[in-house]
């Protein structure tokens, strides 16, 4: 099987272990190569090979167990609730790109750079969830500039109720 080659695998709610050796040879392409292309799967079926992969590879730490890049902001919000529908086991991260120009005159969505900032928080600072971990993105998102992680690390706090802050 070659990383251009279609693949949707079967998944049973049943019991969360993976005994198919489709699944198990899918997941042995990833200890082979640092990506896989997947192309060709049916419309509205990506949620569920997505999640299957990312269920085979397991939780990782609270890092991205896949990370998967969108042709647009539309395919983005697809997949989310695609994931949703499919995988709702499975922890979603999404990075959209900016929804204006450098340098223009209208300041970016707070939406955007909050979902943006969010994104990049937990990148920095991973977080344990026990659950398999999906970054989404797009093309232009995953092209532009973004602080060091170092930097949105340092500078980023959880606030919960119930949290005490040193001011």
């Amino acid at each position: 099987m070659t990383g251009a080659e279609s693949v949707v695998l079967p998944y049973d709610d049943s019991n969360t272990t993976f005994q198919d050796p489709a699944v198990t040879a899918f997941a042995n392409l990833f200890a082979k190569t640092p990506h896989v292309t997947l192309t060709s799967v049916p419309d509205g079926l990506e949620g569920l090979a997505i999640g299957d992969i990312a269920r085979a590879e397991g939780a990782k730490a609270g890092k991205p167990s896949v990370m998967v890049i969108l042709r647009d902001g539309h395919r983005l919000a697809a997949m989310e609730q695609a994931l949703a529908f499919y995988a709702p086991d499975v922890a979603v991260i999404s990075f959209p790109a900016w929804d204006c120009q450098p340098y223009d005159r209208v300041s970016p969505n707070a939406g955007v750079v909050a979902r943006r900032m969010t994104a990049l928080s937990h990148l920095a600072r991973p977080r344990q969830t026990g659950k398999p971990l999906v970054l989404l993105t797009t093309v232009n998102a995953a092209i532009q500039r973004v602080p060091a992680a170092g930097l949105v690390g340092a500078e980023t706090f959880a606030a919960a109720p119930g949290n005490q802050l040193d001011m």
